[in-house]
C-alpha cells in the first residue's frame, strides 16, 4: 500500500494469483477513542487509541513527538505518527522498528506502476474472494468472461526457474486486512 496523505488517497497493490492488481481510494476517516495509557516505542513516548475501519477494530500507539497523522495500512487521523497497531482478533500486528530522517526530495517506490492492472476496490475484493481455492487458469477464464465490451484485461504470469510446474496456488486461510 502506498499513501499520499496530502491528497487524502492511497493505492493498494496486491498479487491475486499471478496477476498484479491495484486500486486507489480515499483514506477513510476514523473516529478514535483516545486513552491515557502510554508506552515507549523506538525511544518515543506513545499514547494509546482505539478505532474501527473496514470491519476491524484497531488498538494503536501513536507519538505526538512525530507530528505526522498517519501510520501503517490506512490507519490515520491522530495527532502523531502511529508507531504500533494491532487488530482486536490478533491477526495483524504492526510495530515500528526504527525512525530515520529522509531528504525532502526522497522518492520511495515499492511497486512497478505498469505491472499492476487498475480496478475498483469493490472489483478487487470480489476477485480476491473468488480466487481463493481455484487455480490461475480458472481465475483468468472467470475474469475474461466477466469483462465488459472493449475492456482490456492484462494477465501477468511468472516464468523462469522460480515458477511452479503446475498452476495450482495455495491460498492462505486467514482473514484479510479489510473485511468489508
Amino acid at each position: 500500500m502506498v499513501g499520499n496523505p496530502k491528497r487524502g488517497k492511497y493505492t493498494y497493490y496486491k498479487q491475486v494469483l499471478s496477476s498484479g492488481l491495484k486500486y486507489e481510494d480515499q483514506v477513510p476517516s476514523i473516529k478514535w477513542q483516545l486513552n491515557d495509557s502510554t508506552k515507549n516505542i523506538c525511544e518515543y513516548e506513545c499514547k494509546q487509541a482505539v478505532g474501527s475501519v473496514y470491519g476491524r477494530t484497531w488498538t494503536v500507539w501513536y507519538s505526538i513527538e512525530l507530528p505526522l497523522n498517519y501510520g501503517p495500512y490506512i490507519l490515520n487521523g491522530l495527532p502523531g505518527l502511529i508507531m504500533a497497531a494491532r487488530d482486536s482478533e490478533g491477526l495483524f500486528d504492526f510495530k515500528a522498528v526504527g525512525v530515520e530522517n529522509a531528504p525532502e526530495n526522497a522518492l520511495v517506490s515499492v511497486y512497478k506502476e505498469d505491472s499492476h492492472q487498475k480496478c475498483t476496490r469493490k472489483r478487487f475484493l470480489q476477485l480476491r474472494s473468488e480466487s481463493e481455492g481455484i487455480n490461475k487458469d480458472q481465475l483468468v477464464d472467470r475474469i475474461l468472461s466477466q469483462r465488459t465490451s472493449g475492456e482490456k484485461v492484462i494477465v501477468y504470469t511468472v516464468s523462469g526457474t522460480d515458477a511452479k510446474v503446475d498452476n495450482e496456488v495455495e491460498v492462505p486461510k486467514y482473514n484479510h486486512l479489510d473485511k468489508e
